[in-house]
């Protein structure tokens, strides 16, 4: 034990003892990689030694209910991160196959966190492999709605019949106050708490540098504005009202195909409720040809409502590689500048950040092509993809409706 204990000292110094200053661009990214790699073997291993721990009943005699608040109270770390270990551990336990994918270095120790409940609640009949096979290199995000979607997919139950099981599991719940604030968690259908959200976020605003607020503060402020409002009969806006678009075969809602919609983030809707929101939903009819979309031109310099809802439609959010900021808080940016002749159309319009935005502007960097084959060019000269966020499913006809 001893000698294992000095060996990860010694390769801790060695890696602390790296002049990161001194690599090259290529070099620091391998650096970087590789230690992220190490960690993650670091914790499979810890997580195994934590679940013998709690398997052997070792925290016993010291006062804590079980090794993640045994290691919790004596390392200082949060009971969350402990427990997290703990449930990696107990996953790769009960399915060789999700050990396997994880040893194998297939998928992170995060993402098989995110996957664990549909790895151990797998529907009768379906195979573990293929949800594996899905998530090979995706972030903890995009496993845990891949999972999500496999579960859908492979289960008996009917969608009225889902419907109605979450529907009963619906609540809202505040604890008294301590040290002056109240904490409360509501668990909703997923199509619910995405309305939930979308109005306390279209009210909260964008982040902004002059905002000092954090997200988690913007978000608390959108939530009493939005009960203030509500009780004064008014509600404050930005460019246009909160909206959820759902996205949707046109088969589906003439009622001639069960194939469900999806939201922007990827939730399926099944059939039956993109047809009865549509009902009373807003309606626009998108022909997509992959990830091209018909154009919608104007001659003045901001996008109009119905290309913003176009934008939304087929990037998703920031076009940048591995940003995840949504596409309510992102800049409809001209590819060519509009100082530049550059029109306010589809084809010349592209989802940014605020922060990307700005590299995009940046001296020395270059953006190339249209809004289908959008590349930036660093000042390095690396080249960077930038298409539109890949969405669950895409069709050669799709109508929005907008609930």
């Amino acid at each position: 034990m001893k000698s294992a204990l000095d060996t990860c000292t010694t390769a801790s110094t060695a890696v602390a003892g790296v002049n990161v200053g001194a690599l090259s661009a290529e070099q620091y990214r391998t650096f970087a990689a590789g230690i992220q790699h190490h960690l993650d073997r670091i914790t499979v291993l810890h997580a195994r030694i934590l679940q013998h721990g709690q398997d052997h009943g070792l925290f016993t005699g010291t006062g804590a209910k079980s090794m993640a608040d045994w290691l919790a109270q004596h390392s200082g770390t949060s009971h969350g991160e402990t427990a997290s270990k703990m449930k990696l551990a107990n996953s790769m336990e009960k399915s060789p196959e999700l050990s396997d994918a994880v040893d194998n270095g297939d998928i992170s120790p995060s993402t098989a966190n995110a996957i664990s409940d549909a790895v151990s609640n797998a529907p009768e009949g379906a195979d573990v492999n293929d949800l594996l096979d899905a998530v090979k290199g995706a972030d903890p995000k995009t496993a845990k709605a891949v999972a999500e979607r496999w579960k859908e997919e492979n289960s008996t139950e009917s969608d009225e019949q889902r419907e109605a099981r979450l529907h009963k599991q619906r609540s809202l719940r505040f604890a008294d106050p301590v040290d002056g604030m109240i904490t409360g968690t509501f668990r909703l259908p997923t199509l619910a708490g995405r309305e939930v959200m979308t109005a306390i976020s279209h009210l909260a605003g964008k982040p902004s540098e002059e905002d000092g607020r954090t997200t988690e503060q913007r978000l608390a402020d959108g939530l009493v504005q939005l009960c203030d409002a509500y009780a004064k009969g008014t509600l404050a806006g930005g460019r246009e009202r909160p909206t959820i678009i759902i996205t949707a075969p046109i088969d589906t809602l003439l009622g001639l195909s069960q194939q469900p919609g999806h939201t922007m983030l990827g939730d399926l809707v099944p059939a039956h409720v993109v047809r009865r929101l549509a009902e009373q939903a807003e309606l626009q009819t998108v022909i997509t040809a992959g990830n091209d979309i018909l154009a919608l031109t104007t001659t003045q310099r901001l996008a109009t409502d119905s290309q913003w809802r176009a934008l939304l439609v087929r990037d998703g959010g920031c076009r940048w590689p591995g940003c995840n900021i949504p596409a309510n808080w992102c800049d409809a940016d001209h590819i060519i500048p509009w100082e530049h002749g550059g029109k306010t159309v589809l084809e010349n319009l592209a989802l940014l950040c605020r922060h990307h935005h700005r590299v995009k502007h940046s001296p020395g960097t270059e953006a190339i092509g249209d809004a289908s084959t959008l590349r930036m060019r660093l000042p390095d000269g690396t080249v960077v993809n930038c298409p539109p966020r890949p969405l669950p499913q895409r069709h050669s006809r799709t109508a929005s409706a907008a609930a």
